[in-house]
């Protein structure tokens, strides 16, 4: 006789912390927006595309932050320095666009465009190069094509299918400053696409969607510090033990109540940040419709 069926339930984890600092429209990094490009949607569109039940964990500080980006409220440095005409660019600006344009994985996307891997070796070790010489390494044509190169590499597989983004890729040098512009356009457009795509799935019954607490606290140290000791009684502890579930149930509340606002419906799952759980958590789930975590 067969083994029993095994029920295996996938689930991923959408997540990036706050970039910006209170009261700042300007994120310090730009790895949601780069990363809302490459993965988020094109992960719901490959289960859309073949039919694979998955669950997605979407936590709200993210979802806030794509909603940003999508309407123009939230941008980024590299984005701004991608905007100003190349003639107008300080050479601060030049030494920053060739030290951190760049930032890719030189093996996936670096190397899947000849004129940007040719930059990125014309440019050598980042930390190698004074930013004196690093802003007169390149002239403007160069400086242009590393801003629009760094954009398209990381462009998903499904917005890469853009017939006008193809039609980029495939030249892949000698761009202007309206290509750069309608690159950039694309990718907010693409942006502004995730959380319907998301709603439209988990609607039709394809795909769940859970959350995690507000802003990803851990939750049993939110409530009591000491829990730490419970996991590991060689734990380092701070001389000041913080107790603080009141705060705790408040991540989980507004969470649910973004939720909401964003999807229509509430989720009934929770992945409490980095799967973290202890028994003084459970009584915070009382009432919020929140059947079972992770």
């Amino acid at each position: 006789m067969g083994k029993p069926p095994i029920s295996i339930a996938f689930i991923w984890h959408m997540h990036q912390p706050i970039y910006t600092e209170p009261g700042s429209a300007m994120a310090l990094l730009p790895w949601t927006r780069l990363h809302a490009y490459k993965d988020y949607a094109d992960m719901a569109l490959w289960c859309e595309e073949t039919g694979f039940p998955a669950t997605f964990n979407l936590v709200p500080c993210l979802l806030d932050q794509i909603e940003g980006y999508a309407a123009g409220t939230l941008t980024d440095n590299h984005l701004e320095l991608a905007k100003i005409p190349v003639e107008n660019l300080s050479e601060e600006d030049r030494a920053f666009i060739v030290r951190n344009f760049f930032a890719a994985n030189e093996e996936n996307l670096i190397n899947r465009f000849p004129r940007y891997r040719e930059l990125f070796l014309k440019r050598g070790p980042a930390g190698m190069v004074d930013s004196a010489r690093m802003a007169g390494l390149f002239d403007d044509r160069e400086i242009l094509d590393i801003t629009v190169l760094h954009n398209l590499a990381w462009f998903g597989e499904h917005l890469r299918k853009d017939p006008e983004i193809q039609e980029l890729m495939i030249r892949g040098r000698d761009f202007t400053e309206e290509e750069r512009a309608l690159v950039l356009e694309k990718g907010r457009q693409w942006i502004a696409s995730i959380i319907p795509l998301y709603k439209r799935l988990w609607f039709e019954g394809l795909i769940e969607l859970t959350l995690s607490p507000y802003f990803h606290p851990i939750l049993p140290l939110l409530c009591r510090t000491g829990s730490a000791i419970d996991a590991d009684p060689s734990t380092p502890m701070p001389r000041e033990i913080l107790r603080a579930p009141g705060d705790a149930f408040h991540q989980i509340k507004r969470g649910l109540e973004r939720f909401e606002e964003l999807f229509g419906r509430r989720p009934i799952g929770m992945w409490p940040s980095e799967g973290s759980v202890s028994e003084e958590i459970l009584p915070l789930l009382k009432d919020t419709g929140i059947e079972w975590m992770i």
